[in-house]
């Protein structure tokens, strides 16, 4: 039995087409078969990564099974969202979509006013995630993300002559600053993403000639300066007092390279240049998972995955390329990659400009994600740590699902893309069926010619020839 708000649209298409014949698509293979992949990789690797929970668990396949039901709910969502859900409907969602967002962000700050403490309860000294009774804890950063991207898509025009352009922009970057500030209040690299979301939608749409992007980004930069200037002046019990993850942030990008310490002698530096602390534990343990890589130990023979902190969320990756060496190591970036360049080439040919902004979003704010997460526990930014997961791939029920939805979005846009085209093909098959059965000028008269030869009444056109005779001549 079928819910009423689930029934399909079976009305004819404007050509006459049966509804049957075109939602058959499903959206573009590509995405849905690069969504499959990374899927699979996380079931994989999370499996393998999560042996504290494998040790704890009464059955050594429950982090499995797990994962594997977020995983397939995650699917399931997004493909719920491509049978059932339209471009009509993601235009009449727009707005709810964009108010749930901003009261989410707003969550966790706003419930303890009310003594709804149960609701809000911080997690590593941070606010980021409500609690439902009889519900998973939900990361309010995951919905904000999708947020954001409709917020952009709503407000940015095509072009840059529209007279309420600059009424747009800045709506846009007050909207999305209110929206973004208590996240990046407790998730400072999370809100700098999404601010770096903002700006890419406004070049993709405005052009970088345009003045509002260069005093957008010279405001930013001056903003970013003043607060840390603020900050870094204030006693240490006020800047606890005011912002209490400031000295986390602070802490992060302080070096716990031994060769910065100036009071240490070169034999100390020498000593104490692979130690591993409680400060460079994560770092530490990252780039010895990554050596052991060059000999691919296979899936779940890691050994560094029993001491690496978070191995199957945050720092998953070095597992991937010590238990799978090269091939992991590029096949993760390959997968990212190869997602964000399909659906950036799909959104480029779409004509209609709000799902083009939604499909380039929703795509940036993953792939960008995912490529910090690679570059961090990689060490490319050398000891900085910062708190991003791997998208669909590391452990999180919230992402995986808010990923669903946005896997669905998109392939609801690609499917539309496909109904379009298949509408466009039958038109112009009927186009050329009616030019071949239209009669041709030149066999206009030969057919006007043989009709005048024999009337309607049956009678020859001309009378026999008389005989004549001679007693009639007589």
């Amino acid at each position: 039995m079928r819910l009423p708000f689930l029934k399909r649209n079976r009305e004819p298409l404007p050509d006459g087409t049966p509804a049957a014949a075109i939602h058959r698509n499903r959206g573009d293979l590509r995405i849905w078969w690069l969504y499959i992949a990374l899927a699979i990789t996380s079931l994989i690797e999370v499996y393998s990564a999560a042996s504290a929970e494998v040790y704890r668990s009464t059955f050594i396949l429950v982090p499995l099974l797990k994962q594997g039901a977020i995983l397939a709910l995650g699917i399931f969502v997004a493909w719920l969202i491509v049978r059932y859900v339209t471009p009509r409907h993601i235009v009449i969602a727009t707005i709810p979509i964009i108010v749930l967002a901003f009261i989410l962000s707003w969550a966790p700050v706003v419930l303890p006013w009310f003594g709804l403490e149960e609701l809000a309860k911080p997690k590593n000294n941070a606010a980021r995630w409500i609690t439902i009774p009889g519900l998973p804890d939900y990361q309010v950063s995951e919905m904000t993300k999708i947020g954001i991207v409709f917020l952009g898509a709503y407000l940015l025009p095509k072009g840059n002559v529209n007279r309420d352009l600059k009424h747009r922009y800045i709506t846009l970057w007050v909207v999305s600053a209110l929206m973004i500030f208590p996240i990046l209040k407790e998730n400072g690299s999370t809100g700098v993403m999404l601010f770096a979301t903002v700006f890419v939608m406004s070049f993709f749409q405005l052009g970088f000639r345009s003045k509002y992007i260069l005093r957008t980004a010279l405001i930013a930069c001056a903003a970013l300066v003043f607060i840390i200037g603020i900050f870094a002046l204030l006693p240490a019990e006020a800047q606890q007092s005011v912002f209490p993850r400031g000295s986390t942030w602070i802490n992060r990008f302080k070096s716990s390279n031994p060769a910065d310490d100036a009071t240490l002698t070169a034999a100390r530096i020498d000593s104490l240049k692979y130690a591993v602390t409680d400060k460079n534990a994560q770092q530490q343990y990252s780039k010895m998972a990554i050596a052991r890589g060059i000999l691919p130990q296979g899936s779940g023979n890691s050994k560094m995955r029993d001491m690496l902190p978070v191995a199957h969320a945050d720092f998953i990756y070095p597992i991937i390329v010590e238990e799978l060496g090269i091939f992991g190591l590029l096949w993760i970036p390959f997968l990212y990659l190869f997602l964000f360049f399909r659906v950036s080439t799909l959104a480029i040919k779409t004509k209609n400009a709000f799902f083009s902004m939604i499909m380039l979003g929703l795509i940036f704010v993953y792939t960008l994600q995912a490529m910090v997460n690679i570059t961090i526990s990689t060490g490319v930014f050398g000891d900085f740590v910062t708190g991003q997961s791997l998208p669909l791939i590391g452990k999180g029920g919230s992402s995986i699902l808010t990923m669903g939805v946005s896997f669905g979005i998109i392939l609801v846009i690609t499917r539309f893309m496909q109904d379009q085209r298949d509408i466009n093909r039958r038109q112009a098959q009927a186009a050329l069926a009616g030019e071949s059965e239209a009669p041709t000028p030149e066999a206009q008269p030969v057919q006007e010619a043989e009709t005048t030869r024999v009337p309607e009444d049956d009678t020859p056109c001309c009378p026999p020839p008389q005989i004549s005779t001679g007693t009639q001549s007589a």
